[in-house]
């Protein structure tokens, strides 16, 4: 980079300027600087998406002046890759982006790996090769190619994003915090493919990523950047509000340290905590580690337990989307001033729990209970049957998209929203909202559109706002996502200040660190392994670590675990922790329950939890809830007979307590998803472990390319031509003969192929519906001629509108049945390699389309958690009418934005050259394609044909 800046369209102030940085090849550089000093501006620069080849080659030969692209952005300088302007060598970097959602560009996992060396030419065969190589070296090899990746967590697509990198093989791999939403041992598997790569390749990589630690080894380079400072001097303290530091002006970007990770990280003179970055372990001084963090106000009880009675718990639950249950048996219960964090592995369903819990999720089984001083006021205990307004001011859900939630025109309108959908009146929803807008260091946002704040600002507001409503439990999906050193304190301060409050809060996090400061509870969920009990015996490391496994094979709920009768009676600290599942947890013990399902009690001694009636474990014990639909009650007779409970573990159960140490967290289940065990940190291995089905081995249900076997073995272009051909020449007269002798050979056809007449009028029942409409409107006001049957005004039944009416109906079936059955069930990334391999349509216009079919999905889940949100925030009891249009408008701020992305992800990965491109799939054509087009040709030429002979032939119903 020489002289190099850039200035994003419709922006006042250049994201990066004056830059320069020469990295050499082979070289593995760490970039680090505070959040909005324009790392992912550089990293995108770099890959040549901003910007144009026109603008570039201008600013080159113009020096210092700034140049104008195409999209208004504004390019100084230039940026060369192996002495090649960065714009002619896009196939030779491989970028993944922050936002894993936005690199998704097709349906299928295998396609979006296979998109990049599709790009890049590489032939067929090697590309497989890359795919199936890319994907097992980030942890996804046991996923269907065919899998939707709509059934994906956000982990998942960020390793999916990186496979599509890897399968570039290319010059240059940069990074923008791959890791920054992945579980411990997604970072192990994305960091030790990345490494693999780098060895076998000897390609340079910039990574940019505020967690440093497990890349460290892989670095020999790091790269710190600041603003050129002018008179006046940042002073920046620890809270990280964006208003400390001072931005005035065009300062340009510099480097203010370079060297090997040991000079940078070594060096005294740099205030690393003043900058926003992590430094990695090794080279932490005094004041850097992480510690259990307070806040003025905060109350003397342990944020693990809380205090008063539970606020929020759960009755034999079963979480999980479409029906499919991905654990069952959950009991667990929340108490004011409690943290609880969830974690576990990516795709395990935190976030399935974490709304289940919020009432904007339908249990599969089970329920979740609000306690009587939550439920007091409603029409129920159950949050998922409460009204909007009444869930509004009892339980509030931060989303991890901050715009998902927002509903007004302004940051104040925004705050006082909650206040206002619970009948508090005007001029107390403002004093509170200000009051909040103060707290949280947004109060000179006002009267500013909360989509232009900055995405901390984003973020603060979306807590703020859920506050002013004084929810009694507050749930955070991923607050410290992509959060620097600065920002990560300021949340944490936040979570911490709520439990003054009285508000027992929920994070769904990976970030240990973050249950570390908070002394959160910690609830895992993980992956159930196959077969009986499995224990592991011994101490744990430091690192927390003998990996326990525990089974899917048995089942205890409601009637507690095999034992004694109040064995932890007298357990003062055993209150909220449940034995509701098929594992209890002891010591560095995993035990296999016994595979007895008991009924629910109430009014329990101590021992016993209120709703579930389950019996209460030990301090550290950690609860296990199997998988169910793996469990029989013979493996868990069985496991007891192998002796998985031994008699020094039922004399700690006995006395009610562990002989270990006070920390908040024990053992962890290993992770079937995995093949195999790694340890992890401690501070995520949690009181409680629900086991869900193990990710990567949740297959979906492919839908075949239509019911019919014959159908669905043909190219889906020859399908799409004999639905014209055969539907088409049928409107060339409008008769009787001809749509009846078409209507009864198609069904004939359809009979034969496998189609059941009923399974048919299923498959195309609009036509079925508009046929009769469409008649009696050509009965009433067609034409008229022969008899008159009846005439009221201008309405008149003849002869001839008789017959024209019972014409349209049969020909409106006979064009709508064959078009819609041989077209129902095609793919569509089929029917795009088709076009373009076939057809020889521009690759720009077809798969541009396929990707924006993609993006359509997407905004499905975006209107859905829309719809959650305003649920959640006392919007969804208005007018469905009236609460289409601020969505619908929430839906087309997203939709621009994910476009932009989508442009942006389809250029990282090669697409829009010039150069020839290849396809990883071939689109075949048989010679039972061309007897289909035939055959399809044949019908309606005999229908037609049939007319002529009758006489009844009337061209276009004339």
């Amino acid at each position: 980079m020489r002289k190099w800046g850039y200035r994003h369209a419709s922006r006042e102030r250049f994201a990066v300027r004056g830059l320069d940085l020469t990295i050499d090849a082979g070289e593995h550089v760490l970039l680090l600087g505070a959040s909005g000093i324009g790392k992912s501006t550089i990293l995108e620069g770099a890959a040549g998406l901003l910007g144009d080849e026109d603008a570039a080659t201008l600013a080159e030969h113009d020096g210092d002046e700034p140049v104008m692209d195409a999209d208004g952005g504004v390019t100084e300088g230039v940026i060369d890759i192996d002495g090649v302007e960065v714009h002619r060598a896009r196939g030779a970097v491989g970028l993944v982006l922050q936002d894993p959602d936005a690199q998704a560009i097709f349906q299928r996992i295998g396609d979006n790996v296979a998109f990049g060396p599709e790009n890049l030419d590489v032939p067929r065969k090697e590309i497989w090769e890359r795919v199936d190589a890319s994907l097992n070296a980030v942890g996804l090899g046991g996923l269907q190619l065919d899998r939707s990746v709509m059934h994906l967590s956000g982990g998942q697509m960020q390793r999916l994003a990186l496979a599509g990198a890897l399968a570039m093989e290319p010059k240059v791999l940069l990074l923008d915090e791959p890791t920054a939403n992945l579980d411990p041992d997604g970072v192990v598997q994305i960091v030790g493919a990345v490494r693999d790569v780098l060895e076998r390749t000897g390609c340079t990589m910039v990574l940019v990523e505020h967690r440093a630690d497990r890349w460290i080894d892989l670095i020999d380079r790091v790269v710190v950047l600041g603003l050129e400072k002018n008179d006046d001097e940042r002073a920046v303290s620890q809270q990280g509000y964006d208003d400390e530091i001072a931005r005035d002006g065009f300062r340009n970007t510099v480097v203010i340290a370079d060297g090997t990770p040991d000079e940078v990280f070594g060096d005294e003179t740099i205030d690393f905590a003043e900058l926003g970055i992590w430094v990695p372990q090794r080279y932490r001084r005094q004041g850097d580690e992480i510690t259990r963090m307070h806040v003025d106000g905060e109350p003397d009880c342990d944020p693990a337990r809380g205090r008063g009675d539970i606020v929020l718990s759960t009755d034999d639950l079963g979480i999980g989307r479409n029906g499919d249950a991905i654990a069952k048996h959950i009991g667990v219960s929340f108490r004011p001033g409690q943290i609880t964090a969830l974690v576990g592995a990516n795709g395990a369903g935190k976030s399935t729990l974490s709304l289940t819990l919020a009432g904007l999720l339908e249990p599969v089984v089970g329920r979740v209970v609000a306690g009587a001083s939550l439920a007091e006021g409603t029409h129920g205990a159950w949050p998922i049957d409460w009204s909007s307004t009444e869930l509004a001011s009892r339980i509030s859900y931060v989303f991890q998209n901050p715009e998902h939630q927002f509903a007004c025109s302004s940051v104040l309108d925004e705050v006082m929203l909650g206040p206002r959908r619970t009948g508090i009146d005007e001029e107390t929803a403002r004093a509170r909202a200000q009051e909040l807008l103060a707290r949280f260091h947004l109060a000179q946002y006002a009267d500013v559109n909360p989509y232009t704040l900055s995405g901390g600002e984003k973020r603060r507001l979306t807590v703020a706002a859920a506050l002013a409503a004084a929810p009694k439990v507050l749930i955070l999906d991923e607050p410290t996502f992509g959060q620097d050193r600065r920002t990560w304190m300021q949340i944490v301060r936040l979570i911490l200040s709520l439990r003054g409050d009285g508000v027992s809060i929920i994070v769904v996090t990976h970030d240990r660190e973050l249950v570390t400061a908070l002394g959160a509870r910690v609830v895992e969920l993980v992956a159930a392994e196959a077969g009986g009990c499995r224990v592991t015996g011994g101490a744990r490391s430091a690192a927390g670590s003998d990996v326990m496994g525990s089974a899917a094979g048995s089942d205890v709920t409601g009637g507690g675990a095999a034992g004694s009768d109040n064995d932890a009676a007298d357990d003062d600290d055993s209150d909220d922790r449940v034995v509701t599942g098929s594992c209890v947890v002891t010591g560095s013990c995993v035990v296999t329950g016994s595979g007895v399902r008991g009924g629910a009690a109430s009014g329990a001694a101590d021992n016993v939890d209120a709703v579930t009636g389950s019996r209460v474990a030990p301090k550290r014990a950690v609860v296990g809830i199997d998988d169910a639909d793996a469990a029989t009650d013979g493996i868990g007779s069985a496991t007891r007979k192998r002796g998985c409970v031994d008699d020094d573990e039922r004399a700690t159960r006995k006395r009610g307590r562990v002989d270990d140490d006070d920390e908040n967290v024990d053992v962890v289940a290993a992770s079937a998803a995995s093949s195999t065990s790694k340890t992890t940190d401690a501070a995520m291995h949690g009181e409680q472990i629900v086991q869900v089905s193990a990710v990567n081995e949740r297959h979906d249900r492919i839908k075949p390319a239509s019911r019919s076997p014959y159908l669905a073995s043909l190219n889906p272009v020859f399908r799409l031509g004999g639905a014209f051909l055969a539907s088409l020449p049928l409107l060339l007269s409008l008769d009787w003969v001809s749509a009846t002798v078409a209507l009864a050979a198609e069904f004939l056809v359809l009979m034969i192929i496998g189609f059941t007449p009923w399974r048919v009028i299923k498959s195309t029942w609009p036509i079925f519906i508009g046929a009769p409409g469409s008649a009696l409107a050509v009965l009433l006001y067609g034409k008229q001629g022969g008899d008159v049957w009846w005439q009221w005004g201008w309405i008149a039944v003849t002869d001839r509108s008789a017959q024209l009416a019972l014409a349209t109906a049969l020909r409106i079936l006979a064009i709508g049945i064959p078009a819609i059955i041989a077209v129902l069930g095609i793919d569509a990334t089929d029917l795009a390699d088709g076009f373009s391999e076939l057809l020889h349509l521009p690759d720009r216009f077809v798969y541009g389309g396929l990707a924006g079919m993609r993006l359509f999905s997407v905004l499905q889940d975006d209107w859905t958690a829309l719809t959650a949100s305003r649920r959640s925030r006392g919007l969804g009891d208005d007018n469905k009418v009236a609460a289409f249009f601020p969505q619908a408008f929430a839906l087309l701020v997203l939709s621009i934005r994910r476009s932009t992305t989508l442009a942006t992800a389809m250029q990282a990965r090669g697409f829009g050259g010039v150069a020839p491109r290849s396809h990883a799939r071939v689109s075949e054509v048989h010679a039972r394609d061309w007897w289909f087009l035939i055959g399809c040709a044949a019908l309606p030429t005999i229908a037609l044909v049939s007319a002529a002979f009758a006489g009844t032939f009337s061209f276009m119903g004339n």
